[in-house]
């Protein structure tokens, strides 16, 4: 079952923003996922590294955002 586009991370994502106002929250996500859905809700990329395994490598991104504020 592919729940992807359908809206369901949105409405979870703005129903902690808005539990969690005027909150610093922040995330660990990857370049293997769609970290670009963070960065259109506003969160800003505060870290970055990169992970070597071998010869495969991905990046790992920290995000922070604090709640209830205007992107």
């Amino acid at each position: 079952m592919n729940l992807k586009d359908q809206g369901i991370g949105s409405q979870l994502l703005a129903e902690f923003e808005r539990r969690a106002k005027k909150k610093t929250i922040y995330l660990y996500t990857d370049s293997n996922c769609t970290y670009q859905f963070y960065d259109y809700r506003g969160f800003k990329r505060v870290g970055q590294r990169q992970l070597d395994f071998d010869k495969d490598f991905f990046e790992c991104y920290l995000y922070a955002k604090v709640c209830g504020q205007a992107n």
